[in-house]
């Protein structure tokens, strides 16, 4: 997604990397009540919390997260892998968490600070869900300490995790080769159908359209322009978008196999199958990671000749290109009917992007083909039928299917 050019993109949003946000800023915001003296110091140094500090500890004078301090330094982005199990003697959280002068007794430290905690999100019509979200609470500083003690391991390796599959992501388009595509495919949150005159209560009973988009990357073909970059990717590449349209809300393995079967088939038709494809999702086990869409990919392998390199994002990572596509396609289609365009199911909705996302300005800097898709639900329950269909004949696969799949699986 394009960002203005005033603007920066800052940190992760994700809701581990929030949590810990959070629980960093709410540590140092009480710490500052411990670091106080009655004198400035004079030794050159400066304590990050209060200028009377005179402790030279870790952390008074580190000033970088506790992500980085808690870890040996190295040369390139990602810690050692030690490092991030915290099973590395030189280093760990301990030291870059607690001062030893001025913090033996944290728990007589407390303070209103703002911490992610779990709620409840309640929508007229619907059950009650859970929810995280930062809220206003008091506590002490000692009990501060023991929730970063216990979070920080999981949260270290997260981070880790995220870091080296984001790199991974990008090593594997800027390497990409002529012969070769990069897919990243994903549910987009479904859209309501709205009149150009809608009251608040009115949004619940209107058309639920669910929206699938597969994105794939790919070097330019002979007389496509590089005039204009396609998502800010190097010049020789480009990318192709794929939309599913449905009324089908089940959102799970079998559409998702229906929508990538479509794309291999078009492929095919135009003599474009790529001999591999990078194939990148999350981790969701109801649509993605599952034996299921695994032995599909083995099916779609032998089927078309191209080998499937499967990769997940890290938990709550992942957002990109897909979600600016999709997100792209709902403003266009909310900014229509709130202009009076009548959008009232999935048929309206179809025919509008066929007519109108298809050839507009945006086509030359945004991506060189766009294909929608309309799936009925009918087609939808008939093709998972047949996949269920094979995956009971071939409940129980010999050891070498599974030695297979999981070689050629990443």
């Amino acid at each position: 997604m394009r960002l203005q050019d005033d603007r920066a993109a800052i940190g992760c949003v994700c809701v581990h990397h929030l949590t810990h946000d959070l629980l960093e800023n709410a540590i140092r915001r009480l710490r500052c009540q411990c670091h106080r003296g009655k004198l400035t110091r004079t030794d050159g140094h400066a304590c990050q919390f209060s200028d009377s500090c005179d402790c030279a500890c870790k952390v008074c004078l580190d000033t970088v997260p506790l992500l980085q301090a808690a870890v040996c330094d190295t040369d390139c982005s990602l810690p050692r892998l030690p490092c991030a199990l915290q099973e590395c003697p030189d280093c760990g959280l301990e030291a870059a968490l607690v001062c030893p002068r001025k913090e033996n007794n944290p728990s007589r430290v407390a303070g209103k600070v703002r911490l992610m905690k779990r709620g409840t999100l309640s929508v007229p019509g619907y059950q009650a869900r859970p929810k995280m979200q930062p809220v206003s609470v008091e506590e002490d500083l000692g009990q501060l300490h023991d929730d970063m003690r216990e979070k920080f391991k999981f949260m270290l390796m997260h981070d880790y995790m995220a870091r080296r599959l984001g790199a991974a992501f990008r090593s594997h388009v800027h390497n990409l080769k002529h012969d070769e595509e990069v897919w990243v495919m994903d549910y987009i949150e479904n859209f309501s159908c709205f009149q150009e005159f809608a009251i608040q209560q009115d949004h619940y009973g209107h058309t639920q359209i669910t929206i699938f988009v597969i994105l794939c990357i790919r070097c330019r073909r002979e007389g496509e322009g590089v005039e204009y970059p396609t998502f800010q990717l190097p010049n020789h590449l480009t990318c192709e978008l794929h939309a599913f349209l449905s009324e089908d809300l089940d959102h799970d393995v079998g559409f998702a196999q229906l929508c990538m079967a479509t794309v291999m088939d078009k492929k095919e038709s135009e003599d474009t199958v790529p001999e591999r494809v990078r194939l990148w999702t999350d981790g969701g086990r109801a649509h993605f990671k599952n034996f299921q869409m695994l032995k599909y990919m083995a099916t779609l392998a032998r089927r078309y000749g191209t080998k499937f390199w499967w990769c997940f994002f890290q938990s709550c990572h992942g957002k990109g290109m897909h979600d600016g596509a999709g997100a792209w396609i709902k403003a266009a289609v909310a900014r229509a009917c709130l202009a009076g365009v009548g959008i009232a199911s999935v048929e309206d909705f179809f025919h509008f992007c066929r007519q109108f996302l298809n050839t507009n300005t945006s086509r030359s800097n945004f991506t060189s083909e766009r294909h929608f898709y309309l799936i009925s639900i009918a087609d939808a329950a008939m093709f998972r039928a047949s996949m269920h269909a094979q995956v009971t004949c071939t409940s129980n696969p010999n050891p070498t299917l599974h030695t297979q799949l999981s070689c050629n699986t990443v």
